[in-house]
């Protein structure tokens, strides 16, 4: 049968609540299936807010392999005018018995709002991948970003648990610094009127970094 947890609580002045729910899984052989696993939090308080959502679909499991056709979580957090909210996607794959998890087709948009950015929003889309083989003690990811014009790749890897290895590369091909930065003051000119800066801001090349 179907399993639903509900729970309320409070944080300090932030009340709290969640909700969880598991459906039944299908049996036959060495195989199960279950429909879709639903999970839920809530935080409210006077400074801010939060909340997170979690669905799989798609459940597959065999003695040795197990997936999922869709593993998706939106977030909404708020903190006075500051707020970052977004949603990822990914399927998931794994082999308990050969210590391998996979994402191997990651999609998500991060939304960024607030009063110090220049543009007061800001919209990333993320792709990747990733892949942990715990047998072998490694860890790798593989994520691209779009920044308005700006093209990012970045690599992430991780080997040996007991004595870290991390390995990091970032190749940007081309970032407008000034777009994200405040905005620079105006100079005075005669009589008290505000003057443009006489020099113009240019983007910065960054092909060449690796």
């Amino acid at each position: 049968s179907n399993v639903s947890v509900a729970v309320k609580g409070a944080l300090g002045k932030d009340a709290f609540e969640g909700a969880l729910s598991i459906p039944k899984l299908a049996l036959e052989g060495e195989k199960a299936s279950g429909e879709t696993v639903s999970a839920e939090l809530k935080l409210r308080g006077p400074e801010r807010a939060a909340q997170a959502n979690v669905r799989i679909t798609g459940i597959e499991a065999s003695a040795k392999v197990a997936s999922l056709s869709s593993l998706t979580a939106d977030f909404d957090v708020r903190a006075g005018d500051t707020g970052l909210k977004g949603n990822i996607a990914t399927p998931v794959r794994a082999n308990p018995a050969a210590g391998i998890y996979e994402l191997p087709r990651i999609k998500a948009t991060i939304d960024a709002s607030s009063p110090a950015l220049p543009q007061k929003t800001l919209t990333i889309p993320v792709s990747g991948s990733a892949r942990a083989d715990l047998n072998k003690e490694a860890v790798a990811a593989d994520i691209a970003a779009t920044l308005d014009e700006s093209n990012i790749r970045v690599k992430l890897g991780l080997n040996r648990f007991s004595s870290p290895h991390y390995g990091f590369d970032v190749n940007i091909d081309r970032l407008d610094v000034d777009r994200y930065l405040p905005p620079k003051p105006r100079a005075a000119g005669n009589g008290g009127a505000s003057a443009p800066a006489a020099q113009t801001d240019t983007p910065v090349d960054m092909s060449a970094l690796k």
